[in-house]
């Protein structure tokens, strides 16, 4: 799967894809899919520059656990 690696390109992307992005109250992104185990959160202002690839190894996984 070909992904963006800007993190805000990314989330743009999971909202295209079905998924539900929500900013928390405490400036963390809530990542949520049907076909998901739980949700996924991350900070709203990553500072390293693998937070993208982070974010999507994190939703790979709770997506396989759902399967």
């Amino acid at each position: 799967m070909a992904y963006p690696l800007q993190f805000k390109d990314l989330l743009k992307h999971l909202r295209k894809t079905g998924f539900t992005v929500r900013l928390t109250n405490k400036c963390h992104y809530r990542i949520t899919h049907p076909n998901m185990n739980g949700m996924v959160f991350t900070g709203s202002t990553p500072s390293d520059f693998r937070a993208s690839r982070n974010l999507v190894s994190m939703i790979k996984r709770n997506m396989a656990e759902a399967s």
